[in-house]
C-alpha cells in the first residue's frame, strides 16, 4: 500500500517519504521480510565492543567491589559471599533466564478468551491490517501507526525528530537544530564522556534533546462527519514544535519501538504502560475502574461492563496512539469520535494495495485503492454481534457518565454513539494485536543457526558470528536479553517460565525457571533490591528526565509491579491491582515473598 498526496506543511513531505516508499510490500512479500528482519542484525550487533556493558572494577580492590563468579557481578559487581550480604543473601536467587535461542515453535501469546470476542480470525487480521495501515486513523487523515512503524517495525526518520528533554518539558527549546530540521553524524552522540572506556571521566557534551517520532499539528478537535477521511480541526499555537510561528509536526519524547516480535512482550511501551490486561477502551487494564464497553443483553438491550483480556498488552498498546495530541489524533479527541468517523469509512481509500498482498488481496476496491465496503462490515465478519449489534446506543454526558438509550431513527447528537462507534476502541485493539502477532521472525540466521544444532548439526554461524555470541553470554548480555525473545520482559520469562538445562536445580532437584514478574538483586550501589523483571535503570538520562516505570499511571497507581507490591495497600488507589498475580520465587518458597517496605529499584 501505498500514497501519494501533496503536502501543505513543508514538514509533512519527510514525513511520509519512506513510510509510503516502505509500505508498497504485500503480507506475501512482508512475511518472508519479517520472517528475517528481526534478529537479522544480531550478528553485527555482538560484535560490536560491548563498551560500557558492566563498570569494571581494580580486581585487587578488597571488600564487597571484589569479583565474584557467577551472576552478581554482572548485576551490580559486589561480591555477594561478602560478610555484608549475610542476613540477606537467602533472599536471592541466582538468575537464571535462559540464553539465545530460535524464535521457531515458540507459542504465541493470546487472551485466554479470545474466542469470546472473535467471529473470524483471518476478518479480524485483515481488519487489523487495515486500521494498522490507513492515514484515515490520523486525525489529519495522513497519520497512520505505519507511519512511525514503517521500516522494520520501527521508526528510522531523521527529519523533524527531535523533542526537548524530559517529559514534563512541553515548553523548553530543542538545543541541536530545532524543529523540522534534518539531522547529521555531527549531531551524534548526545552525551559523550572525554575517555569513553572511562565514564566517570570528563564530560564533554551533554545535550537533552530526544531523538524521537514526529506526530500531529498542535490541533484542537472540533469535529468530525461519518465516513470522512479526516476530521475537523482548529490549529493550536505550539510553543515548542513550530517555525517563525507556524506549527510543525509535534514529536514524542519517546522512539517508536519495534511491533515485530512485539507480541511476546508481557507489557508493552518502554515504560510498560500498556498493560498485559486489556480493558477493551484504553492501555491501563484493571488500573481504570470506570473503563466499560457495551455488551448485548437479551432481547437486543445492552449493558455497560467491565472487561479483563490477558495477553493482550498490544491491544493495550494499540489504542493508546490514537488518542494522543502527540502521535495520531487532534487534541480531546476520542476513540468514540474515531469509532464514528471510520464505521462508515472505506478502508485504505486513499493509498493503493498491493495486488500480491497476502491478506487484502482479494478485497481490493475496483479502482486499485483501498478495499471494498465500509470499516463496519468488516467489523461484523471479525467480531461476535453481541459487541456490535443492539438497539440501544450510548450517551455521554458533559461529566463523562455514560448513560444507555433506545435507538431511534435519524440524526443522533454528538454526544450520542451506536454500540459499534461506543465499542471501536475494543475492535481497534483487538484486530491489531492479532495482526501484529503475525509479525513474527523466526527465520532470521540465530533461528535457522539454532534449529540446525538441534537437527545435529553443526549450526550456521561463521566464526565471528560464534565468538559475538559467546561474548553476548559471557559479558551478561543475556542475563536481560534473554531467550529467543531477546528480552527479560517477556510472557515466557515473567507469567509461564520455561525449562532451561543449563540452569542450577532448585530444590526439588528442577530445572524449570518459573515465571518472575519481579525479583531481588544486587544493585550498582551493592544494596538488595527488589525491580521488574525485564526492565533496567540504565541510566541513559537521569532519572528526573524521564522515571520510566517508575513513573505512576493517570490514576495515581504506580506502573511498576516492584513498588505496587512493596508499598502500603491503603496507597493504592485501584484497589483491584491487588488481587492480580504478580508471578515471583517467593511463590515455591526458594526465597522469601516481596513484602512492603522492602527497597525497590526502578
Amino acid at each position: 500500500m501505498h500514497s501519494l498526496h501533496r503536502d501543505r506543511v513543508a514538514n509533512e513531505q519527510a514525513h511520509g517519504a519512506g513510510f509510503h516508499q516502505a509500505v508498497r510490500i504485500g503480507t506475501l512479500l512482508e512475511h518472508r521480510l519479517v520472517q528475517r528482519l528481526g534478529y537479522g542484525l544480531l550478528a553485527s550487533m555482538l560484535i560490536m565492543p560491548l563498551v560500557g556493558c558492566e563498570e569494571q572494577f581494580d580486581s585487587t580492590t578488597a571488600g564487597i567491589f571484589t569479583p565474584a563468579d557467577g551472576p552478581f557481578p554482572r548485576e551490580g559487581l559486589c561480591n555477594i559471599d561478602d560478610p555484608m550480604f549475610d542476613n540477606v543473601r537467602h533472599t536471592i536467587h541466582p538468575d537464571q533466564n535462559i540464553g539465545p535461542d530460535t524464535l521457531k515453535g515458540k507459542p504465541i501469546p493470546e487472551p485466554d478468551t479470545i474466542n469470546d470476542y472473535i467471529a473470524s480470525r483471518p476478518a479480524a487480521i485483515a481488519l487489523g491490517k487495515a486500521l494498522f495501515w490507513d492515514m484515515q486513523v490520523g486525525a489529519d487523515g495522513i497519520q497512520a501507526c505505519g507511519s512511525c512503524h514503517f521500516r522494520a517495525g520501527a521508526d528510522p526518520r531523521s527529519r523533524n525528530q527531535l523533542a526537548p528533554g524530559g517529559l514534563a518539558d512541553t515548553t523548553g527549546s530543542i538545543d541541536i537544530r530545532g524543529p523540522n530540521t534534518q539531522l547529521t553524524p555531527d549531531d551524534f552522540p548526545l552525551y559523550a564522556v572525554a575517555d569513553r572506556f572511562d565514564r566517570t571521566s570528563e564530560v564533554v557534551r551533554d545535550v537533552d534533546d530526544v531523538v524521537s517520532s514526529q506526530g500531529e499539528i498542535f490541533t484542537e478537535f472540533t469535529g468530525n462527519r461519518p465516513g470522512a477521511s479526516r476530521d475537523r480541526g482548529r490549529v493550536i499555537p505550539d510553543p515548542v514544535h513550530n517555525v517563525n510561528g507556524v506549527n510543525t509536526r509535534r514529536v514524542e519524547q519517546r522512539n517508536t519501538p519495534t511491533v515485530i516480535n512485539a507480541v511476546f512482550n508481557h507489557r508493552n511501551f518502554w515504560d510498560g504502560r500498556a498493560d498485559n490486561i486489556f480493558n477493551g477502551v484504553n492501555p491501563f487494564g484493571a488500573r481504570d475502574p470506570d473503563a466499560r464497553v457495551m455488551r448485548r443483553t437479551y432481547g437486543g438491550g445492552a449493558e455497560l461492563i467491565q472487561i479483563r483480556l490477558n495477553n493482550a498488552s498490544l491491544a493495550s498498546q494499540a489504542v493508546g496512539p490514537p488518542e494522543s495530541n502527540f502521535e495520531m489524533s487532534f487534541d480531546g479527541r476520542t476513540f468514540r469520535n474515531i469509532g464514528r468517523r471510520l464505521v462508515r469509512a472505506r478502508p485504505l481509500r486513499k493509498q493503493r494495495v498491493h495486488p500480491y498482498d497476502s491478506v487484502l488481496a482479494g478485497m481490493i476496491h475496483r479502482s486499485g485503492k483501498g478495499l471494498r465496503g465500509r470499516y463496519g462490515q468488516m467489523i461484523r465478519a471479525a467480531f461476535k454481534h453481541k459487541w456490535w449489534q443492539s438497539n440501544q446506543i450510548a450517551v455521554i454526558a458533559d461529566d463523562g457518565s455514560v448513560s444507555l438509550a433506545p435507538k431511534r431513527r435519524g440524526h443522533r447528537a454528538d454526544n450520542e454513539f451506536s454500540m459499534m462507534e461506543y465499542n471501536f476502541s475494543l475492535f481497534f485493539g483487538l484486530s491489531v494485536q492479532l495482526y501484529e502477532a503475525t509479525l513474527v521472525s523466526d527465520d532470521a540466521k540465530i533461528d535457522r543457526h539454532f534449529d540446525s544444532l538441534a537437527a545435529g548439526g553443526n549450526g550456521v554461524l561463521n566464526a565471528q558470528e560464534e565468538r559475538g555470541m559467546q561474548l553476548f553470554k559471557a559479558a551478561g548480555c543475556s542475563d536481560c536479553h534473554s531467550g529467543a525473545e531477546f528480552t527479560g520482559a517477556s510472557v515466557r520469562t515473567q507469567l509461564t517460565g520455561f525449562e532451561n538445562p543449563d540452569a542450577v536445580p532448585f530444590p526439588d532437584g528442577s530445572r524449570f525457571q518459573p515465571p518472575e514478574q519481579i525479583e531481588r538483586m544486587v544493585i550498582g550501589s551493592c544494596e538488595v533490591a527488589v525491580y521488574d523483571q525485564g526492565f533496567y535503570n540504565l541510566g541513559v538520562r537521569p532519572f528526573e528526565e524521564d522515571p520510566g516505570i517508575a513513573a505512576t499511571d493517570p490514576f495515581g497507581n504506580p506502573l511498576s509491579i516492584a513498588k505496587l507490591k512493596t508499598m502500603d495497600p491503603a496507597s493504592i488507589p485501584s484497589p483491584e491491582l491487588l488481587g492480580i498475580r504478580y508471578p515471583e520465587l517467593g511463590e515455591i518458597g526458594v526465597v522469601p515473598f516481596v513484602e512492603v517496605g522492602e527497597r525497590v529499584a526502578v
